[in-house]
């Protein structure tokens, strides 16, 4: 069965205040969607996370790049995808952290636990590089669009 796809896109240059932004344009307009309040966290946490790290490792210092942002919710799920001209950088290649000894603060992580989280958000996580551009894609399979009560502002 079809059924009508949201769509919600924001092109802006990769620096912290405006991936600020983008996160909270992207919750007003999930919750505008009827999206679950879960499903909304989840997928402002996994694009302030991807986002940041576009800022932080993308771009070199002091030149930020394009960075544009995309959700979709279809017969597939909500779809987060960000796409970035930054260095080539594939996530899907890091392998998670050694998971840590609860009584051993030693072996707590202090970075790197970003990618995990995102991951942990959904369902299917895939990058691409095509041409000069970085597209990463995130999956949170879940009812259809239609299947919730849209609110129209």
């Amino acid at each position: 069965m079809h059924t009508t796809s949201h769509q919600f896109r924001m092109v802006g240059t990769a620096d912290p205040s405006w991936v600020g932004r983008c996160v909270q344009a992207a919750a007003e307009t999930l919750t505008c969607w009827g999206a679950p309040g879960e499903r909304v966290a989840a997928l402002t946490v996994a694009l302030a996370e991807l986002g940041t790290n576009v800022c932080r490792h993308g771009y070199a210092a002091g030149a930020p790049g394009p960075l544009e942002v995309e959700l979709r919710w279809d017969d597939e799920g909500l779809q987060l995808t960000l796409r970035d001209e930054g260095v080539a950088f594939d996530p899907t290649a890091v392998p998670d952290p050694p998971v840590p000894d609860p009584d051993d603060p030693d072996t707590w992580p202090e970075r790197g636990m970003g990618l995990l989280i995102v991951r942990g958000t959904g369902d299917r996580l895939r990058y691409r590089r095509r041409g000069r551009v970085n597209e990463l894609r995130l999956l949170i399979r879940t009812r259809a669009a239609t299947d919730w009560p849209v609110s129209r502002p």
